[in-house]
């Protein structure tokens, strides 16, 4: 059973050799170490997360210092503790839940909420991200947005609002740096039936390449992504040694967009 994820299509539709290497003969994923900022950038997003679910968990019983914080997640902290988003009367909050829905019978859909609340006629998925804010149009289209949002719909009956209409299920991209410009994106029925359907269609592609296990799936046709791929020695398609001073300066071009749209982040 091949759990897919925002990530994992993403890895199909860019390169479905790749998919196969990663996810289905399960090769170790051979990334060299991230640099040091890369790291920090992750390391300070893991821990805004961790507040801001304990926060919700414990409620007015969680305590700590908050001058233990250093920057920038102390000033994110410290606009998240005042305008975080509350519960309606009614609602209840549910942190880091775990949505699940079989799409065919070998791939299942999953997504990882950050936070979850249910009641009051609506369903509100909220995500923190602690990159840059991005405009809603490209994450109207993100595979986040709609993989959670249909996730959403297709557990109605599990959280116990089976008659809720598509027009109450939302999405908040939430930023602790800015969060005037967090964006919400809002379902829709018609928006459902067209994303599930994509969602059908390519769970089925991916599955009809699952009962050819051992044929060589094919490899991408946009050669420039494979520069960077880890597979790219396996796959034959390893690109000529770049001059170390070039290569440096391409690496720290690349890092900044790469960090504004990570998943977890």
């Amino acid at each position: 059973m091949i759990q897919l994820s925002q990530s994992k299509i993403n890895t199909w539709q860019q390169c479905q050799r790749k998919f196969q290497l990663r996810y289905v003969a399960g090769q170790g994923w051979p990334e060299p170490p991230f640099a040091a900022e890369t790291t920090s950038v992750m390391e300070q997003g893991e821990l805004f997360h961790s507040l801001a679910a304990q926060s919700y968990l414990l409620g007015d019983s969680f305590v700590f210092d908050p001058a233990d914080l250093e920057e920038p997640v102390a000033e994110w902290w410290s606009r998240f503790s005042i305008e975080k988003p509350q519960p309606k009367k009614g609602q209840r909050v549910r942190v880091e839940a775990t949505l699940t829905a079989n799409v065919t019978a070998k791939i299942k859909l999953v997504g990882r909420l950050d936070l979850l609340m249910v009641g009051d006629n609506r369903l509100e998925i909220f995500d923190w991200k602690t990159g840059r804010p991005r405009r809603e149009s490209d994450l109207r289209n993100d595979w986040q947005t709609r993989i959670y949002l249909a996730l959403l719909y297709q557990s109605r009956q599990i959280l116990d609002v089976a008659g809720i209409e598509a027009e109450a299920l939302s999405i908040t991209y939430w930023y602790p740096r800015e969060p005037q410009k967090s964006v919400t994106i809002r379902y829709s029925e018609a928006w459902h039936a067209e994303n599930w359907a994509e969602l059908l269609q390519l769970a089925g592609e991916i599955e009809s390449r699952l009962e050819q296990p051992e044929s060589v799936w094919p490899l991408t046709s946009q050669l420039a992504t494979c520069g960077r791929c880890p597979f790219n020695a396996i796959c034959g398609r390893e690109p000529e040694a770049e001059p170390e001073e070039e290569a440096a300066e391409e690496e720290s071009a690349e890092l900044v967009p790469e960090l504004t749209i990570h998943p977890d982040l």
